[in-house]
């Protein structure tokens, strides 16, 4: 195990095939009893590199030991911060410094491996379940409560935690929080008032009056850059206007030349000003694309589509996003119908949620947009593993610097990447941003999406005064993400990794 950690560490973009090798060691791993040490090891191993253990050619029979790996990860780690809890330091005792930098990597580490798990069940909840006779040691309640609400950032997480009603829990012990009628405004209340706030619906990190998860005593005031999202009426500028000119032009003929001109002076919109892109203008570039990549529809059958209770919730979260938080005009029957289109296309559903949002609330134009994106290679995206690895290898050959502090907080790039990638970023950019960088992706070609998670995790670390938290990383609420900020930054990694990135996700879809 330790042989095949140190062979990760050399892997490059360029040199993909190199994991085979690895998995294959694996294999040979996987045929041996394992000791709990041992189980341990490889569960941190996968924790970084999950497509060891699935990549489908080598290891048909392993796929079944990933959960099992990451619960063991994840049971060892509670269990370490139990012994820390019995042994807990007050501030200004000899060794707290030490002690709180303990508790802060054991949480990171225990918040890494819970947005690693795809398919939460209940033995995870019996060991996140805040009512646990363990919850009665403060010190390890509150630790639990910060563990759930890094939990809730990854939506499937949030899902599962709504399903199992957390919220109700969360909602009951806020309830014990008053004495003579005054509400006892410690660290445990504004935990639960955090969690109770995360647990409600699709959020992006500015969109909601949040505190900061590392002085959650600080009070809630509302800041203006949270507020929804209306775009800016001030005076336009000669780039946004020859955009809107070109898209509003009668006489356009719409061919792959108009999507490659349209990406042009959509970049330069971005990337020289601080404009916006109204709505209307969003959607006009769509439905544009959408003609000029028009192909005949793949069959679907809607009516043959039945959505599990999971992706009910999703519909209810996605519709509530729209209706409460964008101020938009969406139904959520048509928004139903969306996702079962998904489903029936083997798309990814967060994806096509977004779609419907970004169009406004129209079903046509929506699905049309569907019908020709599911024939290009951003639709395959989701059905490739290991892609969050990919991300760290390219931080890691393109940006040491990130990599280096990233890894010296015992944060996985690799982790945030995949899970960032399979629900598109949701709640993760605000969705004024989130818009434009799906756009970009759409416009550009797929592999933007990872160069979007490059992005994102060097501007987290750039924004971070000192090394960064895993709860910085994902909140990322000090400076705003804006696409034109990092456009030519992703188009230099394009030009870079593009063809090994297309390279190994075909390879991928052939297996």
């Amino acid at each position: 195990i330790k042989v095949a950690a140190d062979m990760l560490s050399q892997f490059s973009v360029a040199n993909l095939s190199y994991r085979a090798l690895v998995s294959a060691l694996m294999d040979t791993v996987l045929q041996y009893e394992l000791t709990s040490e041992s189980k341990s090891d490889l569960a941190k191993l996968v924790q970084s590199h999950p497509s060891v253990i699935t990549d489908r050619s080598v290891m048909k029979d392993s796929l079944s030991w990933l959960p099992s790996l990451r619960k063991w990860d994840l049971e060892h780690q509670l269990e370490r911060l139990w012994d820390m809890a019995n042994d807990a330091k007050e501030p200004g005792a000899p060794g707290f410094g030490d002690f709180q930098e303990n508790i802060n990597t054991c949480l990171t580490e225990i918040g890494i491996c819970l947005l690693n798990i795809k398919t939460p069940d209940e033995e995870i909840w019996y060991l996140l379940n805040p009512s646990q006779d363990r919850s009665k040691n403060d010190f390890f309640h509150a630790c639990l409560l910060k563990i759930l609400i890094i939990g809730t950032k990854s939506l499937p997480m949030k899902i599962f935690f709504k399903l199992q009603q957390l919220d109700s829990v969360i909602d009951t012990e806020l309830r014990h929080c008053f004495m003579d009628e005054e509400v006892i405004m410690d660290e445990k209340y504004f935990l639960l008032k955090f969690l109770l706030m995360s647990l409600d619906g699709i959020v992006g990190p500015r969109e909601k009056n949040l505190p900061c998860l590392s002085n959650p005593l600080q009070e809630f005031k509302p800041e203006s850059s949270m507020k929804t999202f209306k775009a800016s009426s001030g005076s336009t500028n000669k780039h946004l206007v020859k955009l809107q000119q070109w898209i509003q032009a009668d006489d356009t003929l719409h061919d792959l030349g108009w999507v490659q001109n349209t990406t042009a002076l959509l970049k330069n919109v971005l990337v020289n000003t601080n404009s916006s892109l109204d709505d209307n203008l969003i959607e006009a570039v769509l439905t544009g694309y959408t003609k000029s990549c028009e192909a005949a529809a793949p069959e679907c059958h809607i009516d043959m589509v039945e959505l599990s209770s999971v992706d009910e919730c999703l519909v209810d979260m996605m519709y509530n996003y729209g209706v409460k938080v964008l101020d938009a005009d969406v139904d959520r029957d048509e928004l139903e119908q969306v996702l079962k289109m998904g489903s029936c296309l083997n798309g990814n559903l967060f994806l096509c949620g977004i779609l419907y949002l970004m169009c406004r609330g129209d079903l046509e134009n929506t699905k049309q947009l569907m019908n020709v994106l599911a024939r290009k290679m951003i639709w395959k995206v989701w059905r490739v593993g290991g892609l969050g690895e990919i991300v760290e290898w390219i931080v890691r050959e393109h940006s040491p610097s990130v990599f280096v502090k990233l890894d010296y907080s015992e944060i996985s790039p690799a982790v945030l990447a995949e899970f960032w990638i399979s629900q598109v970023f949701l709640s993760i950019i605000d969705f004024q941003d989130l818009r434009l960088c799906i756009l970009a992706c759409i416009l550009e070609g797929a592999d933007y999406l990872l160069h979007l998670a490059v992005s994102l995790l060097s501007h987290a670390v750039l924004q971070a005064t000192t090394d960064p938290q895993l709860h910085d990383v994902l909140y990322c609420r000090e400076t705003r993400f804006q696409l034109g900020d990092y456009w030519t930054y992703m188009e230099t990694l394009s030009a870079k990794y593009r063809t090994s990135i297309f390279d190994f996700m075909l390879k991928e879809e052939e297996r």
